[in-house]
């Protein structure tokens, strides 16, 4: 009897010495960032609309009623917290490489095939971001060829932020002209060579495309084409992807490298026209080789050709 006690006694002191462990708290619950669809509508008063971007390693898809001009896709982010941005027709991707602080954006500026101009900030989301944005039109005016106002408006409002890129790049063509002057044997008489002649091969129309060359210019070892592209087409702007210069007449054609190609309007509405100036190196030709020009439309095929062009 004495031994049950004693152990009945060794057991309460037992539970009542051995310390207690306390239940495992389970972690706060954090709620995960969701996505969402939504239609972003742009009208004449807005002066920049929100995106809430997607976490990082994450996108954000913007869709537009027309195609964006991809060179013209731009965004501002000098701490690279953004990928750069992938236009592709009517689709703008962005993707998150690092999470915007509270309270910052990175503006963002969107150029369509029809010239209007849309301006956007691109701000961090601490919970729903969006995963699809479809951008809506609700404009009277568009900054196409019918509103040169509403156009000339919003270059003025950019002008600030490309007068430096425009003064460096200035600066150096400059640098690029002496460097040429220095490596032109100045023994020779024909050293300094500036030429300037009419060009006119006559009045050209293929895919509702109206081509008419000008001039040509010769500085140095570059030789430079005028023509004016005149969009015909009622209802489709045309955007020039590339432009492509060979010479045929003999045995096998010539490739002749472009070097550069400058125009007017880099989209040109329908029924505008648009000057445009080809830089291409003069090659070595036989007195029967002539020249064709080929000047490719950007995500279309209203190409068009000039053959038979003696410079």
């Amino acid at each position: 009897m004495k031994f049950v006690h004693f152990v009945l006694l060794l057991s309460s002191f037992v539970s009542f010495a051995a310390p207690k462990v306390a239940a495992a708290k389970k972690p706060p619950q954090v709620e995960a960032a969701v996505g969402g669809d939504r239609t972003l509508t742009i009208t004449d008063a807005t002066t920049m609309g929100e995106v809430r971007l997607a976490p990082p390693g994450q996108t954000t898809t913007l869709t537009f009623p027309i195609d964006v001009v991809p060179d013209k896709v731009v965004h501002a982010d000098p701490k690279m917290r953004l990928f750069q941005p992938m236009a592709q027709g009517a689709l703008i991707v962005i993707t998150t490489k690092e999470a915007l602080g509270p309270g910052t954006s990175v503006p963002l500026t969107v150029t369509l095939v029809d010239g209007t101009q849309l301006n956007f900030a691109l701000i961090g989301a601490t919970g729903a971001f969006d995963r699809f944005v479809r951008v809506e039109l609700a404009m009277t005016e568009r900054a196409g060829a019918g509103n040169a106002q509403r156009l000339k408006t919003q270059l003025q409002e950019v002008q600030s932020r490309l007068d430096e890129c425009l003064h460096e790049g200035a600066d150096e063509g400059v640098r690029k002209l002496g460097a040429s002057i220095l490596k032109q044997d100045l023994s020779k008489p024909d050293v300094f060579t500036v030429e300037k002649r009419a060009y006119r091969s006559g009045i050209d129309k293929q895919n509702r495309l109206l081509v008419e060359t000008h001039y040509l210019f010769r500085l140095f070892d570059l030789t430079y084409l005028v023509i004016t592209t005149e969009n015909r087409d009622p209802t489709k702007p045309w955007v020039l992807e590339r432009a492509e210069l060979s010479a045929v007449g003999s045995s096998a054609a010539v490739d002749v490298k472009v070097t550069s190609v400058e125009q007017e309007l880099n989209v040109i509405p329908p029924g505008e026209m648009s000057k445009m100036v080809i830089a291409f190196r003069m090659p070595q030709l036989e007195s029967s080789q002539r020249f064709t020009l080929k000047l490719f439309e950007k995500n279309g095929s209203r190409h068009f050709e000039l053959p038979d062009m003696h410079f």
